[in-house]
């Protein structure tokens, strides 16, 4: 269904090489969004995966079409350009966005009237605009990112196939068999859920929390370097590229 591909597009790779006025009106957009409060305090919304991608339906300006979007936490709101025009948005904010992969595409940012996800309503939502054409197929409108979840409670339920939004702060209670991990979220990080890990028993790092990912874990270089299985050679440089970004992909990359 989908290329095997990471397809997020960070903030600070957003607004990182833009002029200043530009930066400040893309920084500012990203940062609104407001969950408006209804009766509801909370809303079970069905999600369709089989272990990765995660895939929702969310309405986009009050539309009555259900768009079908990926479920990912380390992403900003992105919506192809076809659903740009189906909706008759008005032109955004032209930015040079770098993909993961390292290459970049024109990007428009714009804020959308709402974005609703069961019973759950975020107003004045960013969103970026591109063509990915080729990366997804037709049924998929975008990736529903962090600058929408950060505003709720958000609990996957892979068993049951559903997450719930809720607009309660209550702490989770916590069973016996439970873990918190305590994690930050950042504008400049797209609000992604970032937590401080250790790699290989003693590299200390702060890692995303990215349900868009689809592998199980990916390091970059500069600690790849300091692993005992790098040091040992038993972490294998890949023929061509193991990862990419929406603009396309990568340079060198190992596996191991």
């Amino acid at each position: 269904m989908i290329n095997v591909i990471k397809t997020y597009i960070m903030l600070l790779m957003v607004v990182g090489l833009l002029p200043g006025c530009t930066a400040i009106q893309a920084m500012k957009m990203v940062n609104s969004g407001e969950a408006i409060p209804n009766q509801y305090s909370e809303s079970v919304v069905p999600i369709t995966h089989k272990v990765h991608p995660i895939l929702i339906n969310a309405r986009l300006n009050n539309s009555d079409k259900e768009y079908i979007f990926i479920f990912d936490t380390g992403a900003l709101t992105m919506i192809n350009s076809q659903v740009a025009k189906e909706l008759n948005l008005p032109k955004g904010v032209e930015v040079e966005a770098e993909g993961t992969g390292g290459n970049s595409k024109k990007v428009e940012i714009v804020l959308l009237d709402n974005v609703i996800v069961g019973d759950m309503e975020v107003r004045d939502c960013a969103v970026g605009i591109t063509d990915f054409s080729e990366y997804f197929t037709p049924k998929i409108a975008g990736i529903l990112g962090s600058n929408f979840f950060h505003h709720f409670k958000v609990t996957i339920d892979y068993p049951n196939k559903n997450i719930t939004f809720s607009q309660e702060k209550k702490p989770t209670v916590l069973k016996s068999q439970d873990i918190k991990i305590p994690f930050e979220t950042d504008m400049k990080n797209g609000f992604a859920p970032t937590v401080d890990c250790q790699v290989d028993g003693e590299i200390q790092a702060q890692a995303i929390i990215d349900t868009g990912y689809l592998g199980i874990a990916s390091l970059p270089l500069s600690i790849m370097i300091k692993t005992q299985s790098f040091k040992e050679g038993n972490v294998l440089a890949a023929q061509g590229s193991m990862m990419g970004g929406m603009f396309g992909a990568g340079g060198k990359t190992y596996g191991g």
